[in-house]
């Protein structure tokens, strides 16, 4: 039980940095912080990530991909 404990936390840890690098590429280093901060304190995220695996891992999987991806492959509709 403690294992798998610790394996949710890293990979919210994870999607945590993916969130903030995303957010600062995107906005800047102060909305990214903001929007760490937010995301912290959402009761749905702090319940939600910490009990689906696979639901998180897919959401950390596609910041995750978001946050290596360059901004100029982009494209606004």
């Amino acid at each position: 039980y403690a294992s798998s404990r610790i394996v949710l936390l890293l990979q919210s840890l994870v999607g945590d940095v993916c969130l903030y690098v995303l957010c600062r590429r995107w906005f800047g280093t102060t909305a990214a912080t903001w929007a760490v901060l937010l995301n912290l304190s959402l009761w749905s995220v702090t319940y939600c990530w910490s009990r689906s695996l696979i639901n998180s891992l897919e959401s950390i999987m596609t910041l995750a991909a978001l946050a290596a991806m360059d901004r100029s492959r982009f494209v606004a509709l």
